[in-house]
């Protein structure tokens, strides 16, 4: 989530913008409530609107998320998949968050849409055999590019990786030099440049990242990689 209205754009068109957002029902409320009293980071609602526009015109069934934190984008994912027969695999390595988003999807009535996976996200990615029309990594940032460089086998071709807080609160443009944000910051490179997707990162809520995979991987022709 971004962590002001103008981190990323204008504040008079951020505000403009913020304005026509259509109201969030009384569970998605609760939810950012719940995230903001514990200081818990989730999606902006600009984006999870965006990344399910982007679900449902794909006709993504297979959804991943990587990083549930208490479900604010899962939930948005498991009602956009709801309509198409699909479902939403979410992995998180906090037990408390995911104990706590398991209540809201319940409450949402969306738990037979999602499975919730414990677990350190890239030993998940290592063993998992699935494969996905579209992924969501929102975790870890200095973790991005080993879980990018292992979810990329996993994706179909022409599916959809996203990935959030790639403009960084706007200093990974600034002489900013601690870890995370050189960490970003060549992830950034790393992405737009990769061999395997066309990508593109939106100045949408804290710089949204989205890239179509267009080869398959060494991996997947029989490399090691």
């Amino acid at each position: 989530m971004k962590e002001r209205v103008d981190a990323i754009i204008q504040k008079d068109q951020a505000e403009y913008l913020l304005s026509l957002e259509p109201k969030r029902d009384e569970l998605l409320s609760e939810i950012e409530l719940y995230a903001k009293e514990n200081g818990i980071p989730i999606s902006d609602p600009e984006v999870a609107r965006f990344l399910t526009i982007l679900i449902k015109a794909s006709h993504a069934i297979n959804v991943l998320e990587i990083g549930t934190a208490v479900g604010y984008a899962t939930v948005w994912f498991a009602r956009a998949v709801a309509g198409l027969g699909g479902k939403v695999t979410s992995v998180e390595k906090d037990e408390e968050k995911l104990i706590k988003a398991k209540n809201f999807l319940s409450k949402a009535g969306l738990a037979d849409k999602v499975k919730l996976v414990l677990a350190d996200v890239n030993d998940y990615l290592i063993s998992c055999k699935e494969t996905f029309d579209f992924v969501y990594i929102d975790h870890e940032k200095s973790l991005y590019r080993k879980s990018f460089d292992l979810v990329l086998p996993l994706v179909k071709n022409f599916g959809i990786i996203t990935f959030d807080n790639l403009l960084w609160g706007g200093r990974v443009a600034l002489d900013v030099n601690d870890s995370t944000t050189q960490s970003i910051r060549a992830f950034n490179f790393y992405l737009l440049h990769h061999p395997q997707v066309e990508a593109s990162i939106l100045p949408l809520g804290d710089g949204l990242g989205v890239a179509v995979k267009t080869r398959p991987t060494m991996r997947e022709l029989g490399g090691p990689f």
